[in-house]
């Protein structure tokens, strides 16, 4: 972008005269690719095939996964408690 307002063999620093191009540069980079990424983003998301079905469904596998996670991990804290209590009683 910098090129395109006539530095092509370095880039602007703190010593540069202030001009209108450069201005307008910086705005672009700090404003301008934050909009058109919003742009995006906004598009992308009115295309994305969710419907409040489709969210209620990954919910409940989602609630499914975590129950069986807990399940799993407390059987597993059950089984070393055993497997501790069984040792403890062999010394």
């Amino acid at each position: 972008m910098c090129a395109a307002i006539g530095f092509t063999q370095a880039l602007p620093d703190a010593n540069t005269e202030y001009s209108t191009g450069i201005f307008i540069v910086g705005m672009v980079g700090m404003y301008g690719l934050v909009l058109i990424g919003l742009i995006f983003n906004i598009i992308a998301m009115k295309h994305y095939p969710l419907t409040k079905e489709k969210m209620q469904e990954i919910q409940e596998e989602i609630a499914a996964i975590k129950a069986k996670n807990r399940n799993g991990v407390a059987a597993e804290q059950n089984v070393s408690h055993v497997e501790k209590a069984v040792v403890d009683s062999a010394v």
